[in-house]
C-alpha cells in the first residue's frame, strides 16, 4: 500500500508520470526480448537483452530521483534521501557486471558443448533492442547517468572508438564533431551500439559461413565491453558512497582553507570533512578554533563565505580557545558537571536544509544515508 501511495503522489508530476510510462513500456519490451532469447538460444542476443535490463534500472533510478526530491530531511536522515539514488545506480552497474561474468561462463560452456542455435529472429530482436535502448535513454531525462557520463573517467572502449573515428572521419564535416579529442562518446549509447553490431555480425557469420561458435565468442566480447564501460561508473559511485573528497576539488578546498586560516583570531581547523552528497552536491563540516578575544560572527561569516563558493551544503562550528581547554579538563574530570561549552555554528545550504539536533554533550547527532 505504501508503494502505491508513493506512485500515486508521483503521478501528479508530468516528468514522473512520463517516467512511470517509460518503465512500463520498457518492461514489456524486455519480456519480448527474453522471448527472442529463448527462441534463438543466442548468447550475444542475451547480452544485449541484459543491457536493456540495465536501461530499465536507469529508468527506476530516475523515478527514485524524482521521489527523493519530494522528501524532506528528518532527524534520522539529516541530509534527506538523495543518496538513495546513488545507491540505486551503484547496485545497477554492479549487478550488470556480475551478469556479464555469468554470460562469459555460459559462453565458454556453449563453446565446449556446442548447443543448439536458431538465428531466425536475431535481426528483428536486435533492431527492437536498439530502439528500446534509445527510447528509454532519450524519452526520460536521467540526471544521474548524465552526470556519470560527464564525470566518470573514460574507458578504453571510448578512447579506442574516439581515436578510430577521428582518424577515419576527421575530414567529414557532419561526423568530425562526434569524435573530438578529449570529448569521449556517451558510454551507454556506445556500448549498446557496439553490442547491436556484434549481434548482427553473429547472425551474419552463422547464417553465411555456418560458424555457430561465433555467437558465444561475440557474447564474450560484448560482456567484456560492458564490464569495461560500467566499471568506471561503479568506482565513481562507490567513492560517493564512501564519502571521499572529490579529487578535482582538493586543491580548491585547500586554497580556501589556507586563506581562511589567515583571518584574525583563527588558530586552527579541526575535523574538516568534505564529500559528495549526491550528483553535483558537495557537503562539508568544519570546526574552527579561535582566540577568546576573536569576533565569532565575523570569523563564521568569512569562513562560510570562502567555502560556500565550492561547498553546496556547509556546516561550520566556531569553538573559542577556552572551550577547547574545557574539553580537555572534562576528559580528566572523574565527575561530569552540568556546565556545557558554547559553540557557534552556521549552515550554508544553498537549497538544502539539513535537520540538526544537539545531544546532551553539545554535539550534532546526525546520520547520513
Amino acid at each position: 500500500m505504501g508503494l502505491l501511495k508513493e506512485l500515486r503522489s508521483l503521478s501528479g508530476d508530468p516528468q514522473s508520470r512520463r517516467c512511470i510510462y517509460a518503465i512500463s513500456g520498457t518492461f514489456l519490451g524486455i519480456l519480448f526480448m527474453f522471448y527472442w532469447v529463448y527462441s534463438t538460444n543466442s548468447l550475444a542476443l542475451r547480452a544485449l537483452t541484459f543491457l536493456t535490463l540495465f536501461d530499465f534500472a536507469n529508468l527506476v533510478s530516475a523515478l527514485i530521483f524524482r521521489w527523493s526530491e519530494k522528501q524532506a530531511p528528518s532527524l534520522t536522515f539529516t541530509y534527506g534521501y538523495s543518496r538513495v539514488e546513488v545507491l540505486a545506480v551503484f547496485s545497477a552497474t554492479l549487478l550488470t557486471q556480475f551478469i556479464s561474468f555469468f554470460i562469459i561462463k555460459e559462453a565458454v560452456h556453449h563453446l565446449l558443448e556446442g548447443l543448439d542455435f536458431r538465428p531466425d529472429s536475431m535481426l528483428p530482436a536486435t533492431v527492437f533492442g536498439l530502439g528500446l535502448h534509445f527510447g528509454a535513454t532519450f524519452l526520460v531525462k536521467n540526471p544521474a547517468y548524465e552526470h556519470l557520463a560527464r564525470s566518470s573517467p573514460s574507458n578504453w572502449v571510448q578512447d579506442s572508438v574516439n581515436d578510430l573515428g577521428s582518424s577515419l572521419f576527421g575530414y567529414v564535416p557532419l561526423l568530425a564533431g562526434l569524435f573530438l579529442p578529449g570529448k569521449p562518446l556517451n558510454p551507454l549509447a556506445l556500448v549498446t551500439c557496439l553490442s547491436s553490431l556484434g549481434v548482427a555480425a553473429s547472425y551474419y557469420l552463422v547464417t553465411s559461413y555456418d560458424l555457430p561458435g561465433a555467437d558465444p565468442l561475440i557474447a564474450i566480447l560484448i560482456s567484456f565491453i560492458t564490464i569495461a564501460t560500467l566499471l568506471p561508473m561503479t568506482v565513481y559511485t562507490s567513492k560517493v558512497l564512501l564519502q571521499t573528497t572529490p579529487g578535482h576539488m582538493i586543491s580548491s578546498l585547500d586554497k580556501c582553507l589556507r586563506e581562511a586560516a589567515t583571518l584574525d583570531g583563527v588558530l586552527e581547523f579541526r575535523n574538516e570533512h568534505f564529500w559528495t552528497l549526491t550528483w553535483g552536491v558537495l557537503a562539508g563540516t568544519l570546526d574552527v578554533r579561535v582566540r577568546r578575544d576573536a569576533n565569532e560572527q565575523t570569523v563564521l561569516a568569512e569562513v562560510t563565505h570562502r567555502l560556500s563558493q565550492h561547498v553546496t551544503l556547509l556546516n561550520v562550528q566556531v569553538i573559542k580557545e577556552e572551550t577547547a581547554a574545557l574539553f580537555n579538563n572534562i576528559a580528566h574530570t572523574p565527575l561530569m558537571t552540568s556546565s556545557r561549552p558554547t559553540v557557534t555554528s552556521a549552515s550554508a545550504t544553498h537549497g538544502f536544509r539539513p535537520a540538526t539536533k544537539l545531544n546532551a554533550s553539545g554535539f550534532r547527532n546526525e546520520r547520513t544515508l
